[in-house]
C-alpha cells in the first residue's frame, strides 16, 4: 500500500520526476514523558510503484516525526499513512 504522487521531484542530479510513489517503510512511536508520544515514519520514494516492486533503488527517503498528547489507539499504518498524504499536494492511494 502506497501513494502515487503528482507533485514534481527534483533527483539530486536535476532529474525532475513528475509522478513518483511512495510507500511507509517503517513506523516507530516512542514515549517521551508521561504526556508525550512521539511518532517517526519512515517512508521511501520511487519513480513507479513497478520501480518498487522491481527492487530498484529508492530516489528518496525521508523520516517524519510528529508528537501527541496521547497513544495512537487507531491502526498505526492508517494513521501514519494519512500523515504522509496531508505532506503532499497531489496524491491517489495506492491499495
Amino acid at each position: 500500500m502506497g501513494i502515487i504522487v503528482d507533485d514534481e521531484y527534483e533527483t539530486p542530479n536535476g532529474i525532475i520526476v513528475k509522478q513518483h510513489y511512495v510507500c511507509i517503510n517503517e513506523i516507530k512511536q516512542e514515549k517521551r514523558d508521561d504526556t508525550s508520544f512521539m511518532i517517526f515514519i519512515h517512508i521511501n520514494g520511487y519513480t513507479s510503484k513497478e520501480a518498487k516492486d522491481n527492487g530498484k533503488q529508492y530516489i528518496y527517503e525521508n523520516t517524519y516525526g510528529t508528537t501527541s498528547n496521547v497513544a495512537v489507539n487507531e491502526n498505526m499504518y492508517d494513521y501514519s499513512y494519512n500523515i504522509v498524504k496531508g505532506m503532499y499536494t497531489k496524491v491517489t492511494d495506492d491499495i
